[in-house]
């Protein structure tokens, strides 16, 4: 093997190399930005109920928030998507007709510091968009724990306690009782079972 065939493997190697660890970095980005979403979604969730889930939720929960419900990772997708295409949209409008983009951004798509300012829009969308449905997703989470069936929790002693499942963390079962008041029931070793209502 010559000299340069050993040059072209090191930079191919080096390259990939390089690609593997932006992956990886965007992976991480993206799982944080996911448990962020999830964060945010439950938080709307229990609020609903005047429940401040993060004195409740442990790490872990947190962690698996995005997953728990499809819901939640369809509305990021969904806004994630319409933000993107927005932006291809305006990115498009603006090489095939100049003058007219130029005429709807106010005389200043030329200007210097615009395209930051587009960056700054998109995203500020983004996040509009996002928190949007965080708040539609809290009162639909909260129509349906209304319409569910009642479960009840029996305790080793024979006790009964029954309510509509709000949710349930780790560490404990979140009960919206028929009075609305909430009840917060630690899962311990007292807890026999949980009957569904029908």
């Amino acid at each position: 093997m010559n000299r340069e065939d050993k040059q072209g493997e090191g930079i191919i190697k080096d390259r990939f190399e390089l690609l593997l660890g932006e992956v990886q970095t965007i992976i991480y980005l993206f799982y944080g930005f996911l448990v962020g979403l999830g964060m945010l979604y439950n938080y709307f969730r229990y609020r609903e109920f005047g429940i401040n889930i993060f004195e409740y939720a442990g790490v872990l929960d947190f962690l698996i928030a995005p997953f728990s419900d499809l819901r939640i990772l369809l509305m990021a997708a969904s806004i994630s998507l319409f933000c993107y295409i927005f932006y291809r949209f305006d990115l498009w409008v603006a090489a095939r007709f100049p003058r007219l983009y130029n005429i709807m951004a106010f005389g200043q798509a030329g200007r210097k510091g615009y395209h930051k300012f587009r960056n700054l829009s998109v995203s500020l969308l983004l996040l509009w968009g996002i928190a949007v449905y965080a708040i539609a997703y809290g009162s639909i989470s909260e129509r349906e724990v209304r319409d569910s069936a009642p479960i009840t929790l029996i305790y080793n002693d024979g006790s009964e306690d029954s309510g509509r499942m709000i949710g349930k963390t780790s560490e404990v079962y979140l009960l919206l009782k028929g009075d609305d008041s909430v009840e917060v029931i630690p899962l311990s070793g007292d807890l026999r079972k949980v009957k569904l209502g029908m």
